[in-house]
């Protein structure tokens, strides 16, 4: 695997201003796409799902290239430790906080708790907090990402198989789509053109991810 690693190319200073710049621009589409739901009170708009689908799927493509790197390059229990840190005590506050306006708006509901460990999609996501159910999927791909890097084919394949039914049953075949494909540019050696739109930012986008939409119930007390 180092060996591998030494062979791929580094994420360069310019690659990370346009990830940070695309985190921004997807990041900023999510949180307008649930404004606009939260003010018109109009739910199903076609368009308006489609660009906030097509936002989140930009993130699983960042992940994608970005956890490539990260896997190549670091230990497998290495990879774990700093996504859990990275992911994890974020996720916890931001549902505790979804929780407890659960039970201010009196729709709590034991299953929310199974969140907690990213079941969402078989038991639903906290609807105080509804961004959250991209979180199950993203931790899923995190979780299989050494074995499908495994250097056993079968390993390999079964994982693969293994989420591309998950990722067809749900729905959200395109998640897994993109999420490879950011793998595959960064593993070929692909170079993302120069884009700098507010990179600063870049590194917040997910705790905005995690927390928009809480800030969204209590202005407009959605329930």
């Amino acid at each position: 695997m180092q060996t591998l690693a030494r062979s791929l190319p580094q994420i360069t200073w310019s690659t990370t201003r346009t990830l940070d710049s695309l985190r921004v621009i997807a990041c900023a589409i999510v949180v307008l796409s649930h404004v606009y739901e939260f003010v018109s009170g109009n739910l199903n708009n076609p368009i308006n799902e489609s660009l906030s689908y097509a936002a989140v799927a930009v993130f699983f493509f960042i992940s994608g290239w970005v956890n490539a790197n990260s896997l190549l390059r670091n230990s497998v229990r290495d990879f774990y430790v700093k996504r859990v840190k990275r992911i994890y005590p974020t996720y916890v506050k931001a549902f505790v906080l979804a929780l407890g306006l659960s039970l201010v708006f009196g729709i709590y509901q034991p299953e929310y708790l199974t969140n907690l460990v990213f079941l969402n999609p078989f038991f639903g996501t906290i609807p105080t907090n509804a961004p959250l159910w991209s979180l199950s999927y993203e931790v899923l791909l995190y979780a299989a990402a050494p074995f499908l890097l495994a250097n056993r084919p079968v390993v390999c394949f079964l994982t693969q198989f293994f989420l591309f039914l998950v990722f067809i049953l749900a729905g959200h075949l395109w998640l897994m789509f993109a999420f490879w494909l950011g793998y595959t540019c960064f593993s070929l050696g692909l170079q993302l053109p120069r884009f700098e739109f507010f990179y600063k930012y870049g590194r917040h986008t997910y705790e905005i991810y995690v927390y928009h939409y809480l800030v969204l119930v209590v202005l407009w007390g959605m329930f």
